[in-house]
């Protein structure tokens, strides 16, 4: 096995570990529940430096679990995304500053909340 494809295998395995669903929303609403994985972000810090509270969440998931909603080029802008977190809250939110990497088959992205 080549050492490339032992990094994707590998890569593969640690993303998928303590996945759980999650419903992505493409730019004009159609939605597919897959694997994801999603941390939340409680406290950020502002360019002045100031803590806020806010409602963001790291959230990961693999290209391939929703290949047949994305676009050719997909940029993933104006993406959505929803999961039920630890406390069983429903939480939806934007995709904002998303990292593709189409090598490995993964995209990272920040999510921040909205109310529904």
């Amino acid at each position: 096995m080549s050492l490339f494809s032992r990094l994707k295998t590998d890569n593969q395995r640690i993303l998928s570990s303590d996945m759980g669903n999650i419903t992505l929303y493409n730019a004009s609403g159609t939605f597919k529940t897959g694997q994801g994985r999603w941390t939340h972000i409680g406290l950020t810090i502002t360019p002045q430096g100031q803590l806020t509270n806010t409602k963001k969440w790291s959230v990961a998931f693999h290209i391939d679990d929703f290949s047949d909603i994305m676009g050719a080029n997909e940029n993933f802008e104006n993406w959505q995304a929803e999961f039920v977190n630890s406390q069983g809250e429903t939480v939806r939110g934007v995709f904002n500053g998303q990292q593709v990497d189409k090598t490995l088959g993964y995209v990272s992205t920040l999510l921040t909340e909205i109310k529904t």
